[in-house]
């Protein structure tokens, strides 16, 4: 059963009607679409960045991959991500949002602008705030 799983699970993920599950399995052969250079753009912004980043990885899993460093993140699945949702400024030094209310959370809690942070990237559909 294993060995199924472990053959079929790439056939599936290319084959697959959800978007999210094509760009991530072309990501990890390493073909990129051309909507990729945002996400490229973002990770070369914070990669020397020290502190610790707020990012829904539901929706931007393509910044985590590039930038290689997994535990600079704080993501949804993670104990202190309803924390620092609920007050950032004690938990992280960047929030990187979709701009999109109906797909990213951290948008939506947002969208405003946050205390004690300002933007220092908005372009397209993406959006970082830096703690000031």
């Amino acid at each position: 059963m294993l060995l199924i799983s472990l053959i079929s699970s790439p056939i599936y993920t290319v084959t697959s009607k959800e978007l999210l599950e094509k760009d991530f399995t072309n990501a990890l052969f390493g073909r990129f679409e051309k909507n990729i250079e945002i996400y490229r753009k973002v990770a070369n912004i914070l990669r020397d960045k020290e502190g610790k980043i707020l990012l829904n990885d539901g929706n931007c899993y393509q910044i985590v991959y590039l930038m290689g460093k997994p535990e600079k993140f704080i993501l949804p699945y993670q104990y202190e991500f309803m924390p620092a949702l609920s007050n950032p400024a004690l938990f992280v030094n960047y929030v990187v949002a979709v701009k999109d209310r109906n797909s990213d959370v951290l948008f939506q809690q947002f969208e405003g602008g946050i205390k004690g942070f300002y933007p220092i990237f908005d372009e397209g559909k993406i959006i970082i705030w830096e703690k000031t």
